[in-house]
């Protein structure tokens, strides 16, 4: 469902320009920035961590 919404704000985003064969594998990939919650084979939860640090150092 998160790829089905996020497909529909950018039509063009796909993972595999990240180096990601699935929506999964790029979350993972980028953990430091997102929580990933695995709830069965195919239901996955994503929430964002706190970015504080990050815009500290802009």
């Amino acid at each position: 469902m998160l790829g089905q919404k996020w497909g529909l704000l950018e039509t063009d985003f796909d993972p595999r320009n990240y180096g990601c064969k699935k929506l999964r594998d790029l979350i993972k990939k980028y953990n430091d920035i997102f929580e990933l919650k695995i709830s069965g084979k195919r239901n996955f939860l994503v929430r964002l961590k706190k970015l504080i640090s990050y815009c500290k150092e802009w």
